[in-house]
């Protein structure tokens, strides 16, 4: 009999940010297919797409896991904790796998819950595979380089693994895509926004970022050096994609897509060679300190209509301070011929920085507001490493903070000099500002291929303000009832 192993994508819905294709678990998949030739029994779920946990046990009652595996950020950490206390209650017996971010953040600390078996620390594919190796095996567990595991009562952290360098080598296989629903997904806001298209498609061309910002934790997980797909294995599975699922708009999740010119631009041109009409949309963003007027061009032809800009501060001093060291004036520039060019552009700022005054993020304000953006996103800062304190320098342990508020809008969160009651109005006013002014309205209105999605968006974005607003000020009447009592 086949044993299950069942891969869940633990997504908690926080506020624009929707549940998307999970591509990592798609490629842990894609290797169990091509180890182990249908021994094992798959199945995918994300608790993003109307899996709520309740939903969530009930699969875990009629697929009966042999093995589960957990892809998890940090702020989803609850979520994973008790999805592993019902793996353990449904069937002692099942091994439970942590994994992705949080998993990779704070590595061993996370068999302190009982309910977890094994961690795995950075890029899963090849870790996870010789993990089920062991498993069925012999059990030597000190061999699998990138796993923390429980020897006895102590836990044991393995050497570390590589970086994985031959990306073309662990590709999605068409079997493992049969194992989500694309077209699901696409009833879901993203960070991408409205799409152009009904559906689409997602796909990772590339792995790690030279960049140096302080504040990113990709590089955890994927690290810093650039690692790449070849542009013809890339063309093989958007057109696979789009043969298949009739799909023909394309989210790129690359970290730094732009890095490498000279590849961007001959993926462009493969893609205008193949003569099909595509709609390309970078959600996770683009450098904006390398698009040359040929790259934009390229881009255009090749039918890119949105891009994501991570600009992060209007402050020159905060720029330099988080080693983002982006030029606005040039940036400005860049935003300017990107509207000109017919293209959506949305900007990703972060206010709350640890020394930033009122006044530099009251510039990224301004900055986003007076700029011909069509989105801006406001995020908090989150900063992982005053939240933890790091024993032997491996393993962070997380004090006087609850998991859920490592998320850039909570309310109860913040790694600011500035108070936080003061910090949530400045988010507020942010959003106040971008969005509600009459310009910005009437340009997302002429410009949205997709008017009616743009008009029930900016009614998701007013109802949001305004339960900000509420929030802030019920917040502020407890803490007067509060004193008044004291």
């Amino acid at each position: 009999m086949k044993k299950r192993i069942l891969l869940i994508r633990t997504h908690k819905n926080i506020s624009a940010g929707g549940p998307v294709p999970p591509l990592g678990l798609l490629h842990i998949a894609s290797e169990v297919i091509k180890n182990f030739e249908g021994n094992f029994e798959l199945k995918i779920i994300n608790t993003g797409l109307n899996n709520s946990l309740k939903e969530a046990r009930e699969v875990f009652s009629y697929f009966q896991p042999d093995i589960v595996g957990l892809s998890t950020l940090t702020c989803e950490a609850g979520l994973m904790h008790d999805l592993s206390s019902y793996a353990k209650k449904n069937n002692s017996k099942t091994l439970v796998v942590a994994g992705g971010p949080h998993a990779t953040l704070i590595k061993g600390n996370i068999l302190e819950d009982k309910n977890i078996d094994f961690a795995v620390i950075g890029e899963g594919e090849l870790t996870f595979i010789e993990l089920l190796k062991e498993i069925e095996g012999e059990r030597n567990f000190e061999k699998v380089k990138g796993i923390a595991w429980r020897r006895g009562r102590g836990i044991v952290l393995n050497e570390v693994r590589p970086f994985i360098e031959e990306l073309d080598d662990f590709t999605i296989l068409p079997d493992a895509w049969n194992l989500i629903s694309l077209k699901e997904y696409g009833k879901y806001t993203n960070w991408n926004g409205v799409c152009r298209d009904r559906y689409y498609m997602p796909i990772l061309t590339s792995r790690g970022c030279p960049f140096n910002c302080v504040f990113c934790r990709s590089r955890d997980t994927f690290g810093r050096k650039f690692r790449v797909r070849s542009p013809a294995s890339i063309i093989k599975e958007i057109l696979f994609l789009s043969r298949k699922y009739q799909i023909r708009e394309i989210h790129f999740y690359d970290d730094s897509f732009n890095f490498d010119l000279e590849r961007a631009n001959e993926i462009c041109s493969l893609l205008i060679s193949t003569r099909e009409k595509f709609s390309l949309a970078f959600p996770n963003g683009l450098r904006i300190d390398r698009m040359p007027d040929v790259f934009l061009r390229n881009l255009r032809r090749a039918g890119t209509y949105k891009i994501n800009f991570g600009i992060e501060s209007g402050s020159p001093r905060i720029q330099s301070q988080i080693k983002k060291d982006i030029d606005l004036r040039r940036a400005l520039e860049v935003i300017n011929k990107v509207f000109n060019a017919g293209i959506l552009s949305s900007g990703y700022f972060i206010l709350g920085f640890p020394g930033e005054t009122k006044e530099e993020m009251l510039l990224t304000i301004d900055f986003a507001v007076n700029s011909r953006l069509d989105n801006a996103y406001f995020f908090k800062f989150i900063d992982y490493s005053s939240a933890i304190s790091f024993q032997d320098n491996s393993t962070p342990r997380f004090e006087g903070r609850s998991l859920s508020d490592f998320n850039f809008y909570s309310s109860n969160s913040s790694s600011s000099s500035l108070p936080l009651v003061e910090l949530n109005n400045l988010m507020l006013i942010a959003q106040q500002r971008f969005y509600l002014g009459k310009k910005r309205i009437l340009w997302g209105l002429l410009r949205s291929a997709r008017k009616s999605e743009f008009l029930k968006s900016l009614i998701y974005a007013v109802s949001l303000i305004i339960q900000s607003y509420l929030i802030i000020q019920l917040s502020k009447k407890d803490k007067e009832l509060i004193n008044n009592v004291n």
